[in-house]
């Protein structure tokens, strides 16, 4: 199945968004500071991708995460993702 991604944010912090007719998936390629602004940032960032992810119709936003990145599971379990299933060496979480 074929996908189209795009960046959203780029800074402290890298936020891709990948999507096809079936999903919509956030990246997190690399955290470079771990603070609490950053965190509130990057929290602000997804949710807005996520309203606008529903707005074009798709059920939730998910997030991709490499399975041996525990850093980035930690903060995506953080910003209210739940844990869906594994694809590819990814952990999925959802975001509804």
């Amino acid at each position: 199945m074929a996908s189209n991604s795009f960046t959203i944010y780029e800074g402290d912090f890298a936020l891709r968004l990948e999507y096809s007719k079936e999903y919509a998936i956030i990246h997190l390629p690399y955290v470079k500071k771990w603070s609490p602004s950053v965190f509130k940032l990057l929290g602000i960032k997804v949710y807005d991708t996520m309203e606008f992810v529903k707005t074009v119709g798709y059920d939730c936003l998910r997030a991709g995460v490499p399975q041996d990145n525990l850093k980035i599971t930690k903060l995506v379990l953080m910003l209210g993702f739940e844990y869906e299933g594994s694809n590819q060496g990814y952990d999925i979480y959802r975001l509804k």
